[in-house]
């Protein structure tokens, strides 16, 4: 649909009763992976389009994939694989498009780069191996965005009130308090080793491919 891609194939279990859709299972590939829906109902006629949905699976699904597809931008400039996610409590309307969940996932490989991911030219400048994510998701008209995210890797925890991603290139992040970053964890910055504990709050906005960074950091050994 226009620059969104989001799905490159459908299987859908789907039955019409009492003037509700009921969907038992959908299955879509979307951002190189696959995402399943177990238990959605969807009721057309009453007012905003109500929306539910038992249980939400992810697997292998990829960032840049999906900024892709979301037609955010081909040349993200971070790599990531979602390897598990499962979004729970889903419920919502359809018109006004409001959708929220609870969110766990398994991720690895989180790398930024100072250009496009794909570019050959590209150059390393922060990353993070393993990590486990907590928290709400929410599907706006706008944007897609996680609340209230606990992200842990290592012996660091990051607490995000708000990452989102904008279906028009808009990036925004809030880091809270709370959050402790053992350096060694995300070790190199660029080319360069670092160590010690760093406790940060930061935000950012503004496009994806040129975002304002602000905040406060302190670092000990």
């Amino acid at each position: 649909f226009d620059v969104y891609r989001l799905a490159k194939h459908l299987d859908v279990d789907v039955e019409l009763a009492d003037d509700r859709i009921h969907m038992s299972r959908f299955e879509m590939g979307f951002g190189e992976g696959r995402v399943v829906v177990h238990g959605a109902m969807i009721a057309p006629l009453e007012p905003g389009v109500p929306i539910t949905a038992k249980q939400v699976d992810g697997s292998d699904v990829q960032f840049a994939a999906i900024e892709r597809d979301l037609g955010v931008t081909p040349n993200t400039i971070v790599n990531w694989e979602l390897v598990k996610t499962r979004v729970t409590k889903v419920r919502g309307t359809i018109s006004p498009l409001k959708i929220d969940g609870d969110m766990y996932g398994e991720s690895r490989g989180f790398e930024v780069y100072d250009r496009a991911y794909h570019s050959p030219a590209k150059k390393h400048m922060i990353g993070v191996g393993a990590a486990t994510v907590r928290g709400r998701i929410g599907v706006r008209p706008k944007a897609l965005e996680f609340y209230e995210t606990r992200a842990s890797f290592g012996k660091s925890v990051v607490n995000a009130s708000l990452v989102s991603i904008g279906f028009s290139n808009d990036l925004a992040l809030v880091i809270g308090k709370g959050t402790k970053i053992e350096l060694g964890d995300v070790s190199p910055l660029v080319d360069i080793p670092w160590s010690g504990t760093a406790e940060l709050t930061a935000k950012m906005s503004g496009k994806a491919n040129d975002p304002e960074l602000t905040g406060e950091i302190a670092i000990s050994k």
